[in-house]
């Protein structure tokens, strides 16, 4: 399990979405590499770069280049893209739909200090559940 948090005023991570798997291989492990690096993974609103936002993209300070070919967009103007990204490299994404409730959270999470980490075996996570560096405490 996966967990997607965002620091509050107190100084731990609140939980803002949680994920059960990843279930294609070349994407988890990915995100598994990169959780295992040790290095920052830092999400970011990337809905401006549109359709060359790709999982295994890599920015280069301007813009974003490779990653995956398989095309995932048919009309990527009507949706709001947000990335993890670890060493420059886009280890995974979230597309939403345009909401106006759903998109004003997510550029408040993606504008503040946040990232993704792995629940530790045995602990579950929920929405709203605090992380506290080390574990889940739930609400």
């Amino acid at each position: 399990m996966y967990a997607f948090i965002v620091k509050n005023a107190e100084g731990t991570w609140d939980i803002w979405r949680t994920l059960e798997d990843i279930p294609v291989p070349a994407k988890k492990a990915r995100v598994e590499n990169a959780l295992a690096s040790g290095n920052p993974i830092i999400g970011r609103n990337v809905t401006e770069y549109r359709s060359s936002v790709r999982s295994g993209a890599v920015w280069d300070g301007t813009s974003f280049t490779g990653g995956d070919n398989t095309p995932w967009l048919t009309n990527d103007s009507l949706v709001y893209l947000y990335a993890y990204l670890c060493d420059n490299v886009v280890i995974l994404m979230h597309i939403e739909q345009p909401n106006a409730g759903t998109n004003s959270l997510l550029d408040a999470v993606f504008e503040s200090d946040n990232t993704m980490i792995k629940i530790p075996e045995g602990q579950t996570a929920n929405f709203g559940d605090i992380w506290d560096g080390e574990n889940v405490i739930t609400r």
